[in-house]
């Protein structure tokens, strides 16, 4: 618990858009077949020790395996762990950060901590600092509360739902990396965005050889599959128009199709007319429309309708 500093964004605003916009990712949905991780290398994880699920059905196990979206991101990580050759011992280690209370961890441990928010926030003024640092205990003391009182889940306390979250709401590239110092591995989390000063730890750790799981990447790779368009309009990836896109798609009701993005206004998904739209193009129209990555959409029909629509940023940083 040194350098959470960069994906601690806990408040009351966030959880209202994780709500809002994300209302059922904590509940069991996508089927393992999805993940494409064959049956025998689950169970094997699974009664090692490296999953657990928060929902089975214990009479056909089998058959009722079902993720959230937290444990879709924790096996998908698991798989790429075991492909580089990751020991069970070493994931365990992996596992017991990710779903650690990291509320409190900091609260238990918060003069250590604070000391390294202290080094992490080194190139801002002393006010801004103590600023920053009593906003992010009020913060702490909150989710501590709310769990006490039941209004948040022992799930929305770890640290994976914290980055997968941030990873939505903020659209933030978080990695989780993997170290040696000394004789020990270590694990921490790196944040690429604007916020440079909150990575001047980890950064540290950074230099060293390390092995890295980028969690935004991991969620993207879930829109690969054709059949992750209803398991994200559950999730609360699609609203009702931009489910609209895909109804256009399968029934080959449209004669252009348009899809711009926010930041560089470059046209991502080049107009198509009278044509099929290939299975990379599909699949980049869900990671555009799921990671809410469009300023616009018109979609022109065979007979002469037109659906156009603009998106605003869900929530700023």
């Amino acid at each position: 618990m040194k350098t959470l500093v960069n994906v601690l964004d806990f408040n009351e605003v966030v959880m209202e858009k994780v709500e809002l916009y994300y209302p059922r990712i904590l509940e069991p949905i996508v089927p393992l077949s999805l993940t494409k991780i064959p049956p025998r290398n689950f169970y094997s994880w699974k009664e090692n020790g490296l999953i657990n699920l928060c929902q089975e059905n214990n009479e056909d196990e089998r058959k009722w395996v079902r993720f959230n979206l937290i444990e879709y991101v924790w096996v998908s990580s698991i798989s790429i762990m075991r492909e580089f050759g990751f020991s069970y011992d070493l994931i365990k280690l992996v596992k017991e950060t990710l779903f650690k209370n990291f509320f409190q961890e900091i609260f238990n441990n918060s003069d250590i901590y604070y000391q390294n928010v202290r080094k992490g926030l080194k190139n801002l003024g002393e006010i801004e600092i103590e600023n920053y640092i009593k906003e992010h205990k009020l913060a702490v003391n909150k989710a501590l509360e709310m769990s006490k009182n039941n209004e948040l889940r022992e799930e929305e306390m770890t640290i994976i739902h914290e980055i997968v979250t941030s990873a939505l709401i903020h659209n933030r590239q978080t990695s989780i990396i993997i170290f040696k110092m000394e004789q020990n591995f270590k694990i921490d989390i790196i944040t690429n965005d604007k916020l440079d000063f909150a990575n001047n730890v980890s950064s540290s750790y950074k230099l060293k050889p390390h092995f890295e799981i980028p969690i935004r990447n991991l969620i993207s790779d879930f829109f690969n599959e054709p059949k992750s368009e209803k398991y994200g309009e559950m999730f609360g990836f699609y609203n009702p128009k931009e489910m609209k896109v895909f109804e256009a798609i399968r029934k080959k009701d449209y004669s252009e199709i348009i899809i711009k993005l926010d930041k560089s206004n470059e046209l991502v998904i080049d107009i198509v007319k009278d044509g099929n739209i290939t299975d990379e193009k599909a699949a980049a129209i869900r990671k555009i429309l799921g990671l809410n990555e469009y300023e616009e959409i018109n979609i022109k029909y065979r007979n002469d309708k037109n659906l156009y629509f603009r998106n605003k940023k869900r929530l700023t940083q």
